[in-house]
């Protein structure tokens, strides 16, 4: 028995922090126009919020796994709405394909088109690849930075209160 026709637009972040600002919102805003684009009616949408990061288990990405089980087109903002790492993301795409639920990205319509040519199919695993990659530099940049911070504060309790600029040049004269 086919499903019955119903469209969801999907934003996932990472943190609650994220959730709160305007993330979520936009996501919908961008992933709607796309849908609206396409000429979908505004009945039976539905719009699902998940806080939880892209990288983690597939099997803990609840709301979105409850998507694929009941609906039919599954519009998001881009990829990394899907998952932070390929292969999740090409996992996800395969049950998404099996359970015959498409996934329309806003900036790649066809991305994880259910019959991909193989451009199509390439374009995929390259655009997943990218949102790996810019997933991996961001984490290695905020790890850096923190590392460069606590050496910071190390080197500064060891030496003592620093004086600001301003109090160098008053105590110098």
């Amino acid at each position: 028995m086919a499903k019955k026709k119903h469209v969801a637009v999907y934003a996932r972040t990472s943190t609650q922090t994220n959730a709160q600002t305007d993330s979520a919102p936009r996501q919908w805003r961008v992933a709607s126009a796309a849908l609206f684009n396409a000429g979908v009616s505004k009945k039976n949408i539905t719009k699902v919020k998940e806080v939880i990061s892209g990288s983690v288990p597939i099997c803990q990405r609840v709301k979105f796994l409850k998507l694929l089980d009941s609906a039919t087109d599954i519009y998001v903002e881009s990829a990394r709405a899907i998952s932070r790492k390929a292969s999740q993301g090409e996992e996800l795409y395969n049950i998404a394909k099996e359970k015959g639920v498409s996934i329309i990205c806003s900036d790649f319509p066809k991305l994880f088109a259910l019959q991909p040519s193989p451009i199509e199919s390439f374009m995929r695993k390259l655009v997943l690849a990218m949102q790996e990659l810019d997933r991996d530099v961001l984490v290695e940049r905020m790890q850096a930075g923190l590392a460069a911070k606590k050496k910071q504060q190390r080197q500064g309790h060891n030496q003592g209160p620093q004086r600001s600029m301003v109090a160098s040049l008053l105590y110098s004269c």
